[in-house]
């Protein structure tokens, strides 16, 4: 049997929502059998999927897309099943002559796919979407645990909080993510971050960790410092892998419709997930861990980045109905 090639996502919320399929397809599918072809940007969260799934890095740019062929053709594939929307994803396996190319329908591929999905109706969560691309069923499909951090990892998140002033063992210990990479129409307000920090350790006795990308430092740093007590940002300082284990260590985490919220859903971690106008049924966490918070009759998926209506429905989520979120996600 030839192996089957998945162009995986370029994006990290995306190829989150594919390893639910993606892991099943490779579970069901005989050892070595389904290789993943990725950008240099989205390897390292595929390398830590509780599925292992074998790679292929293709960086993104015009002279790699070129060479696919001479990258590929070697490894004899059958099929290849493009996740991916971009005419980009169909024109690789079709330069590298994979006999069997199957991708949704858009961006002028059709005539370069030999199996052209198309988009269902009503819509569905992204997670499915990639299924019936997979010719996976939505029932096999998990939404917990979808990645696993290494275990020297895990010892390096403890000793690191095992030498810090205030934070204890038997406190809990809660994460806030407060960036967004879209820009404010997916940011909720500093002030509310700080206030929501505030109560959880006036309520609930925890520590408090806010987690964020080096570019997120100062956004971070004034949400530490404003809540104050046993609040310590860690934005820019941890590795990757660090970053998921300090995630992993957290009770419960609080974000905002970000990479760093599809990381924690990944994680299995109780999550509470701050959404202005997009549309959580498309893109948002899924299970009974996750609550979504929303204040919007108008859902859409493609949002300006300065928004003002995406603004005005963040503000209408208060403290208080983080704190209740909290609660509910963390109740045994």
């Amino acid at each position: 049997m030839k192996k089957t090639l998945i162009h995986l996502p370029n994006w990290l919320g995306d190829s989150i929502m594919a390893m639910p399929a993606v892991a099943s397809l490779v579970k069901s599918s005989p050892p070595d059998s389904v290789v993943g072809l990725c950008k240099p940007a989205v390897r390292s969260i595929w390398s830590v999927a509780s599925v292992p799934l074998p790679l292929i890095e293709i960086p993104a740019t015009l002279s790699a897309t070129l060479k696919s062929r001479e990258l590929l053709r070697p490894h004899d594939f059958g099929r290849c099943i493009v996740l991916p929307n971009s005419w980009r994803g169909a024109f690789i396996p079709f330069t590298a002559s994979i006999p069997v190319r199957r991708g949704a329908r858009g961006h002028w591929r059709s005539l370069i796919l030999t199996d052209v999905v198309d988009p269902t109706h009503p819509p569905k969560h992204l997670s499915r979407d990639y299924a019936t691309l997979l010719g996976v069923p939505e029932e096999m499909l998990e939404d917990s645990s979808l990645i696993t951090v290494p275990e020297p990892t895990r010892e390096r998140i403890r000793e690191i909080l095992s030498r810090l002033d205030g934070v204890s063992a038997e406190a809990p210990l809660f994460g806030i993510l407060p960036g967004a990479a879209r820009g404010p129409s997916k940011r909720w307000s500093t002030e509310s971050f700080i206030s929501t920090g505030k109560m959880l350790q006036a309520e609930l006795g925890g520590s408090i960790v806010v987690l964020g990308a080096g570019n997120e430092r100062q956004l971070c740093q004034e949400i530490a410092d404003g809540i104050g007590g046993r609040a310590l940002s860690f934005a820019g300082t941890l590795s990757f892998l660090e970053g998921l284990g300090m995630m992993e260590s957290c009770q419960a985490l609080i974000s905002n419709d970000s990479g760093g919220m599809h990381m924690a859903w990944a994680l299995g971690r109780p999550l509470v997930a701050i959404f202005g106008i997009t549309d959580p049924t498309k893109t948002g966490p899924l299970g009974s861990r996750s609550c979504v918070l929303q204040k919007s009759e108008r859902r859409s998926r493609s949002v300006p980045r300065d928004c003002p209506e995406a603004r005005a429905a963040l503000a209408r989520i208060t403290p208080l109905h983080v704190m209740e979120a909290v609660a509910s996600v963390i109740a045994p």
